[in-house]
């Protein structure tokens, strides 16, 4: 039998609908009016800002549709906010989790001074170290986010002392020889 065969998951990202299911054949349907949209026959489709969406995804001798993806409904925002060599940190309705999902070897470091230019110190006074490690973040499901990060030197108060690099994604964002102090 077929049932649960053909996994007939979407995705979504801004106005981009993919079916998860690969190695087969793919026909987007317009479910308003239950008509296959002509053309339309990739893993991916650019869907109008508005309207409901399926796939009929086909895999040999079995056919499954997915659920409807009405476009005019806001993607779920998805927020993770992680206070890097500190602990939890909630401020009104703004929290910051504890440092999480960093790679092994390396340090954790917190001062008592004050920082200069915030109201939020305590984010501020906690850091993670080490001559090479990263933060592998998991995200709810494929797409675009947004990286944002803070940063305040609490260790080194000379420019040079502390250089060093981020890499997002392979690239898509990045600094080179960044300096806190010199910034």
């Amino acid at each position: 039998g077929c049932e649960g065969f053909i996994d007939v998951t979407v995705t979504r990202s801004g106005n981009t609908l993919t079916a998860k299911a690969t190695d087969a054949t793919y026909q987007w349907i317009n479910c308003s009016n239950n008509t296959d949209i002509v053309g339309e026959t990739g893993q991916s489709f650019i869907a109008p800002e508005s309207g409901s969406f399926a796939v009929r995804i086909t895999k040999g001798e079995c056919t499954d549709v997915s659920s409807c993806i009405n476009m005019a409904e806001a993607e779920p925002s998805y927020t993770l906010r992680i206070n890097a060599g500190g602990g939890l940190q909630i401020f009104g309705s703004e929290t910051w989790e504890a440092d999480q999902f960093y790679s092994a070897d390396s340090k954790s470091f917190a001062t008592t001074e004050q920082i200069s230019n915030t109201e939020k110190d305590n984010l501020y006074q906690t850091e993670r170290f080490t001559k090479n490690f990263s933060y592998q973040i998991p995200v709810p499901r494929p797409g675009e986010y947004t990286v944002t990060l803070h940063f305040a030197e609490i260790y080194w108060t000379e420019t040079g002392k502390r250089l060093f690099n981020v890499d997002i994604e392979s690239g898509q964002g990045s600094l080179v020889n960044y300096d806190i102090i010199a910034a």
